[in-house]
């Protein structure tokens, strides 16, 4: 009989298939998605010739490896033997693995909580930054504004994360396009699609955020009213500081370059700026239900700059 390994991540797992597999010809094997393929060849060397484990350690090894990977897909049972563990309702739960979640999973999450979310990966180095953000900023301090633009001007995703022990805001992603009908828009957002995060978005397009939503994403339009953008530009100059990632260039630029324009008197005019601040209006969307932070003198603590 040719010898059969159970490669799987994770000491619980590891735990419940060795109570019930305890034979000559079964080796069950511990191990994580970086040191997979080595614990597989070291498997092989052993003299296995089948490796049963999961679908996102077999697409990480299987180019590399001649003998057949059969896969083991997580399905929903699973994800809701983990949900069981903690109280949903009074938690913010993340689900951070290296294949997109189930796409059942993703719509009883819509059901069951606002407050779960899914993140994928790539790499060790790239999970371990997730859990990082998560852990520092919480599922709470992440904010999601679109402002829309299609053929003229531009569109504008920006993706934001709140630090507010010490009232910094950081701008970590952007999507900034045109030329796109509907279509071509949610496509491009697909990237983000199964982090079902809320997405606040310009409320002059309404058929527009329908279409988005229909097609999968969690999106609600903004509340404009009088004054609206003067309070959203206030709520941006009450964070301590503004730290912008490299890769978002086109929203450092509109923050460095945003000014008011003047009157024939040299008066700034409140509503109309020197640019067309894509970014920045999809920030105040974004940041519409976040309430600035005041300190104990009562005055909003000024920008140092981004």
């Amino acid at each position: 009989m040719s010898k059969i390994a159970f490669l799987v991540s994770g000491e619980r797992m590891f735990k419940k298939i060795k109570r019930y597999i305890d034979k000559e010809n079964i080796v069950v094997a511990e191990t994580s998605i970086s040191n997979a393929l080595e614990k597989a060849k070291e498997l092989i060397d052993k003299g296995v010739k089948v490796i049963l484990t999961k679908f996102a350690i077999k697409i990480k090894i299987e180019d590399e490896i001649d003998i057949p990977i059969l896969s083991i897909e997580n399905n929903i049972s699973d994800y809701i033997e983990l949900l069981k563990e903690i109280n949903v309702k009074n938690s913010k739960v993340a689900f951070v693995d290296y294949i997109e979640a189930p796409e059942s999973l993703v719509n009883l999450a819509k059901i069951v909580s606002n407050d779960i979310v899914f993140r994928t990966f790539t790499s060790k180095e790239e999970c371990e930054t997730i859990v990082k953000e998560l852990s520092k900023y919480g599922l709470g301090n992440l904010y999601d504004g679109l402002d829309y633009g299609f053929s003229i001007s531009y569109n504008a995703l920006v993706r934001m994360a709140i630090d507010r022990e010490n009232n910094v805001l950081y701008i970590y992603d952007e999507l900034y396009n045109k030329n796109l009908i509907t279509s071509e828009l949610i496509k491009s957002m697909d990237y983000i699609k199964q982090n079902h995060r809320e997405i606040i978005a310009d409320n002059a397009r309404p058929e527009t955020t329908e279409e988005i939503r229909r097609a999968g994403f969690k999106i609600i339009n903004c509340e404009k009213g009088a004054g609206s953008v003067l309070d959203g530009l206030q709520k941006l100059k009450s964070f301590y500081k503004i730290i912008v990632s490299d890769k978002c260039k086109n929203t450092y630029r509109e923050l460095t370059e945003l000014c008011h324009e003047k009157d024939k008197n040299g008066n700034y005019l409140e509503n109309k700026f020197t640019i067309d601040p894509h970014t920045v209006d999809a920030m105040r969307y974004g940041l519409e239900k976040y309430k600035a932070t005041t300190f104990k003198n009562g005055e909003i603590r000024k920008p140092l700059g981004v």
